[in-house]
């Protein structure tokens, strides 16, 4: 898992560093996607890649990596509770379309970062706003959640949380908060239901 994680740091910061920031009239550009964004999502699931890019005016330009694997990333940012996130698209084995992320993988030292920090909390509450309470499923993975967490009132990002949200009946949303060798890692994964995996981690 940890390499995992070292090898999207290292596509996220080189999609940083070589593209410059760019959006697309088909991708949101600022805040938690609302259930009309989720909803246009869900309409493409089984999809091939070349429908799913045309859908949302993307062409392979705005592609970060290798478009020929199950999982790439754009060079389309969004911005949420003040942070700069990446989209990523998700396919299956198949190639048929799954859904899509938001990442946000912080610079060293970011677990104790007032803007991060403060990002936390609020992507939590906006998600709240727009889609309920979450809906949190412990048979599947035992960890601690980010609604426990935000009650904490923590200076500093010290532990890994998640929650998930069932949005209506055909997508799981997984906010995740990660904590990897003094970075923050934050991803808002939107998939087709049955596609999210998550691994599971004893809480602290």
């Amino acid at each position: 898992m940890k390499k995992i994680l070292l090898w999207m740091i290292t596509m996220v910061l080189l999609a940083g560093s070589v593209f410059a920031c760019k959006t697309s009239k088909g991708l949101g550009t600022s805040g938690i996607p609302d259930l009309g964004e989720v909803k246009r999502s869900e309409s493409l699931y089984g999809q091939n890649k070349e429908a799913v890019l045309a859908e949302y005016e993307l062409s392979t330009d705005d592609i970060v990596g290798d478009v020929n694997t199950w999982y790439f990333g754009l060079n389309n940012t969004r911005s949420i509770g003040g942070l700069s996130f990446l989209y990523r698209l998700a396919f299956n084995e198949r190639e048929n379309y799954i859904g899509q992320d938001l990442e946000y993988i912080g610079d060293p030292g970011s677990t104790a970062d007032e803007e991060t920090v403060k990002a936390v909390k609020t992507i939590y509450q906006e998600a709240v706003k727009k889609y309920g309470e979450p809906e949190n499923d412990d048979s599947v993975v035992v960890r601690k959640h980010l609604s426990d967490r935000n009650k904490e009132d923590q200076e500093k990002i010290t532990y890994s949380t998640y929650d998930i949200w069932h949005l209506g009946e055909e997508t799981t949303l997984a906010i995740s908060i990660e904590v990897l060798e003094g970075r923050v890692i934050i991803s808002l994964k939107y998939r087709q239901n049955g596609s999210i995996q998550l691994e599971a981690k004893e809480n602290p």
